[in-house]
């Protein structure tokens, strides 16, 4: 019945939406003179465009529960972004994960959070790169994407206390594998964090 397909419901959230912003970029191929920035003889001062836009697209949607009223839930989001490769470095990015409500027992106040996320580099960028090493102004290589994974752990120590410990491992640090400056490879990264909420 339609009653009882509502009640099985799950609740969740589903946006869709952009922007525009009127203010000026830089091209992140060309220069003012419209040549290559990679080139020794560029001055480095990059061509500007009026305008930028961006798209973004996101879920956040409870794909499971125990019954009806229980707080122990399963979660999952999803957040993607798409963007003018030809003023912005990053053409979209893309973050998703799922979050579990009261994991363990005795903790009804507890989350915990795993997440994935990329960043795609754009297209004028990346020939940026090609060009800085077809013409020997950089040894980085090419723009590949960068990764990274997410863990966290939001614990309600009180009422009025919420503990968040966060850890992030990174891989493909900056799209490159090796460092411009030294020549060497980039060791993928660690980032390590605690939030605490406090309520009055």
């Amino acid at each position: 019945s339609r009653k009882v397909r509502k009640n099985l419901a799950l609740p969740g959230v589903w946006k869709i939406g952009g922007l525009y912003d009127s203010g000026r970029f830089p091209d992140q191929r060309y220069d003012a003179q419209h040549g290559l920035l990679a080139s020794p003889a560029s001055s480095g001062s990059p061509l500007y465009h009026q305008g930028n836009w961006m798209a973004y697209f996101v879920i956040d949607q409870m794909i499971w529960r125990k019954e009806k009223g229980s707080g122990k839930t399963i979660n999952f989001f999803a957040r993607a972004t798409l963007s003018n490769g030809t003023n912005s470095r990053f053409s979209s990015e893309i973050q998703s994960g799922f979050t579990f409500d009261e994991l363990l027992p005795g903790r009804p106040d507890d989350t915990l959070g795993l997440a994935w996320g990329t960043g795609l580099y754009g297209l004028r960028a990346k020939e940026n790169t090609h060009d800085s090493f077809r013409l020997g102004t950089n040894t980085a290589g090419a723009l590949t994407p960068e990764h990274h994974l997410e863990f966290t752990y939001q614990a309600a120590a009180t009422p009025w206390l919420i503990v968040q410990p966060d850890f992030q491992y990174f891989w493909h640090v900056g799209g490159t594998s090796l460092n411009p400056d030294t020549g060497k490879h980039i060791r993928n990264g660690v980032v390590t964090g605690l939030n605490v909420t406090t309520t009055f």
